[in-house]
């Protein structure tokens, strides 16, 4: 990591730093910024001897919720046909990730409190809490803060999760790590680094790379297989990037036109586009709109 960008480096190592201690980190970013490898590399220089494993909190449903995370006992619930560890117990003496914590229901987060405080599981069903020690990882790619302040998580589960916070930069402000990344996702699926026509370089460094370093694994992946042995050119990329999209525009006069409106009040601009403010501020960044310029 000696090479890339400055702050992608100053995270690296802040967090090879903590990953010796039990401190739970939250990593903050847009989807495709690398948090779960950020996840595992903490894991893996934790020296806890049990497995990593990871769980998207959003993607479960939330009446599954509670026994994917905690486990169930035979016969808790119409379906439970065997007794099941769930995933806290699955990470025992490991890491455990709990991706977009910010979207669990509310029961499931006094639940996760409990556990956090209590040092111990109740498998939905059970009569007997079951002792766990699991270093917990939260990633989210809205601010957790934020999600507090509009009430979608608890203040006392955020004080508990968040030890050490440590942000992952866009691609598109880390622009000047491309070729280092270029280099790295095909080391990692031992291919070789293709060469790349001025073009195409051009427009890497315009693009927003809305997907960031995952759209760029993809991008390298499909354009090396139709490039075959030629250089990677614009024919080779997807028509996202080789068209300039205007909806970025549209999205951007829309809330220049909101904000004027509103006065830089956000919750109001939120509310008329039907937006959570999370969104709002996430748009705005990715713009390059300053909400304070409005108020």
């Amino acid at each position: 990591s000696e090479m890339l960008s400055l702050a992608v480096t100053r995270t690296w190592r802040r967090a090879e730093s903590i990953a010796p201690s039990d401190v739970p980190v939250v990593l903050g970013g847009e989807t495709g910024t690398g948090k779960e490898v950020l996840a595992r590399a903490i894991h893996e220089r934790s020296g806890r001897a049990g497995p990593f494993l990871g769980i998207n909190c959003g993607a479960v449903p939330s009446e599954l919720i509670e026994s994917t995370l905690f486990g169930h006992k035979r016969g808790a619930f119409s379906g439970a046909t065997v007794d099941s560890p769930g995933v806290f117990r699955g990470a025992e003496r490991g890491t455990l990730l709990l991706d977009e914590v910010g979207e669990l229901p509310a029961r499931a987060q006094v639940s996760l409190l409990r556990v956090l405080q209590e040092r111990e599981v109740m498998p939905v069903g059970a009569h007997r809490a079951v002792p766990v020690d699991v270093r917990i990882v939260c990633a989210s790619h809205a601010e957790l803060g934020e999600l507090v302040e509009e009430n979608l998580l608890r203040r006392d589960l955020h004080m508990r999760l968040a030890g050490l916070s440590l942000q992952l930069p866009a691609l598109r402000d880390r622009l000047e790590d491309l070729g280092l990344l270029v280099a790295s996702i095909c080391h990692s699926l031992g291919r070789p680094v293709p060469s790349v026509s001025r073009e195409l370089l051009r427009s890497w460094f315009a693009y927003d790379w809305p997907g960031n370093v995952r759209e760029l694994s993809q991008v390298l992946v499909t354009g090396a297989e139709l490039a075959g042995d030629t250089e990677l050119s614009m024919e080779h990329m997807p028509d996202r990037m080789r068209q300039p999209s205007d909806e970025s525009d549209d999205l951007r006069g829309k809330l220049i036109d909101a904000l004027e409106r509103h006065r830089g009040n956000v919750s109001a601009v939120a509310r008329e586009l039907g937006k959570a403010r999370v969104q709002i501020r996430r748009w705005c960044t990715r713009l390059g709109i300053d909400i304070s310029g409005y108020r």
